[in-house]
């Protein structure tokens, strides 16, 4: 006697085996994009980020998975402005102690996107 047995299929009837598949529509088969919410997380608002706003350079944090092309387009769709450079930055996760115990912070990346002159993204 076997503790572990095989599992046993259950029989589905002929009619259900040749119906057709239900096909579901996700955002990107309706014609949406869902890129702008896979690619961006938020403005990373700093001292530095600040600064760099006088230069048409804007700073976000992104998603770890996300490349410059990526967060270009996704820039395109929700600011509707056209960066003219992307530069990605990866941010290491850093050890510290709390409570004497050690403890990680998270890693991530962040963004730098310039524009043109004249061009400005409006976070209010």
């Amino acid at each position: 006697m076997s503790i572990f047995g095989k599992k046993k299929e259950k029989e589905v009837p002929a009619a259900a085996k040749t119906s057709t598949p239900v096909v579901r529509k996700t955002k990107e088969s309706a014609g949406e994009s869902t890129l702008p919410t896979l690619a961006f997380w938020s403005p990373r608002i700093t001292e530095k980020g600040t600064l760099l706003v006088e230069k048409h350079t804007y700073v976000f944090n992104v998603a770890p998975d996300s490349d410059s092309r990526t967060i270009a387009r996704a820039v395109e769709a929700l600011y509707k402005v056209k960066p003219v450079a992307v530069r990605v930055v990866a941010i290491p996760g850093k050890r510290m102690w709390v409570r004497g115990k050690q403890g990680k912070t998270a890693r991530g990346k962040k963004a730098y996107v310039t524009l043109k002159k004249g061009e400005v993204i409006d976070f209010a």
